[in-house]
């Protein structure tokens, strides 16, 4: 038994590229008000079941979806030859390895280097180093990104101490560990 006529099938080029790429419906960024409520697609072949689904055969004053089709198989192709280039990912830097994390991933270079000045205030007192309480930290925090919002705050805090030693029966943090990611620059 075949079920061949139940599965669509496609066969144009771009459906059969599944590289990375942003892309957005033109019909969906033609007929919405706001271009943020538009979706953003992954790879070609979802963008085509969109419009398939979605869609169907459009036609109007700017384009149709054999227009479509003939720019989705020019960019595929352009992708593929190495005229759209692959999106790099951003990182703290090659030669680091750390194991810190800011909201659950690597810090971006303008918050590692805010850290990496929190840790060497951390270090520079001399009385407190290394058992800080939670306000202090906070404290310090705080005089390091000045006009912050109270989130931004937290999720610094939360970085640090979770790459620091907490002593529950005394209430305090040991930033050694934190500390320690940035020895090079301390």
């Amino acid at each position: 038994m075949s079920y061949d006529s139940q599965i669509d099938k496609d066969r144009l080029l771009f459906t059969q590229n599944n590289s990375p790429i942003r892309l957005r419906c033109p019909e969906c960024v033609r007929t919405t008000k706001i271009l943020r409520h538009c979706r953003i697609f992954k790879n070609f072949p979802s963008l085509w079941w969109h419009i398939k689904r979605d869609h169907g055969y459009f036609s109007n004053l700017l384009f149709d979806t054999d227009a479509v089709v003939a720019i989705l198989n020019a960019i595929s192709k352009a992708k593929e030859w190495g005229i759209i280039p692959e999106p790099t990912p951003v990182y703290v830097d090659s030669t680091t390895t750390s194991s810190l994390m800011y909201r659950r991933r690597p810090p971006r270079k303008d918050v590692y280097q805010k850290l990496e000045k929190i840790a060497s205030i951390l270090h520079t007192q001399g009385e407190l180093f290394p058992h800080y309480k939670i306000r202090h930290i906070r404290a310090y925090i705080g005089h390091v990104l000045e006009h912050a919002d109270e989130r931004t705050i937290k999720n610094y805090l939360d970085c640090i101490v979770d790459a620091s030693e907490k002593n529950i029966t005394k209430g305090t943090v040991d930033v050694t560990q934190f500390c320690s990611e940035f020895e090079s620059s301390l």
